[in-house]
């Protein structure tokens, strides 16, 4: 009989994402043209539970209008379940909101 290691499971951390939208012209134009793409993209990190939970953030100040009944959203939150901070940034980098500059940056902590 030969020794095979056993691989042990992965642990899994907590960490809290903040994440800000830019501030540039047409930054809420972006958000909208990119958002179907965000959403497809997450459904599955939702579904196998890496996105614990998350949402949008709201500009307080500026509310829709008749005019523009669009929500504006100013940035998002979330936590995610992930080996490591790095792998944790990997994720958040590969999300089409990052990609194309929606958000202007991430905060990353860990969490429990």
């Amino acid at each position: 009989m030969t020794d095979t290691p056993v691989s042990q499971p992965t642990t899994l951390r907590s960490f809290f994402v903040y994440a800000p939208d830019g501030k540039e012209e047409g930054a809420l134009e972006l958000r909208y043209s990119v958002r179907p793409q965000h959403l497809a993209g997450i459904q599955p990190l939702i579904d196998s539970k890496t996105i614990r939970f998350g949402g949008i953030l709201l500009d307080d100040k500026n509310q829709p209008t008749e005019a523009d009944p669009r929500l504006r959203i100013i940035g998002s939150t979330m936590v995610i379940q992930a080996e490591s901070i790095e792998k944790a940034k990997e994720l958040i980098e590969s999300d089409i909101y990052y990609k194309t500059g929606v958000v202007s940056f991430t905060s990353i902590h860990p969490s429990e």
